[in-house]
């Protein structure tokens, strides 16, 4: 029977290998960033960042997942806010309190982002 270290070893490995198929999964997007006004699906499960080319208000609605508006904390320009996880297929379009360029980003596993579209 597997010790307490190991199942937590073996969970930490899994999670690891997940992380890094379904960022690979972003290459294409990562070479030629999409567009928001157009949309963008998702090609895989991820966290997500975005991130305004002016000063955001606090609770502007950047960006909507599959039609459901998303707000962030305000902030400065061109910070990367978290948008949080969200699932494959799904399409990210620009939102209604959009302001500036809008940039998306994929984030890995040590939350640095990778720009997959822009406005």
């Amino acid at each position: 029977m597997a010790t307490k270290d190991q199942l937590l070893w073996l969970r930490a490995t899994q999670r690891a290998r997940n992380t890094r198929e379904n960022f690979a999964a972003f290459r294409t997007l990562i070479e030629t960033p999409g567009s928001l006004t157009t949309g963008v699906v998702m090609p895989a499960n991820s966290r997500l960042g975005v991130s305004a080319s002016v000063d955001v208000d606090p609770g502007a609605l950047l960006v909507a997942v599959n039609g459901v508006d998303h707000g962030v904390n305000g902030g400065p320009a061109d910070m990367v806010f978290m948008l949080g996880y969200v699932e494959k297929a799904r399409t990210i379009t620009l939102g209604p309190g959009a302001v500036g360029d809008v940039s998306l980003y994929v984030l890995d596993g040590w939350n640095r982002p990778y720009l997959i579209a822009t406005t």
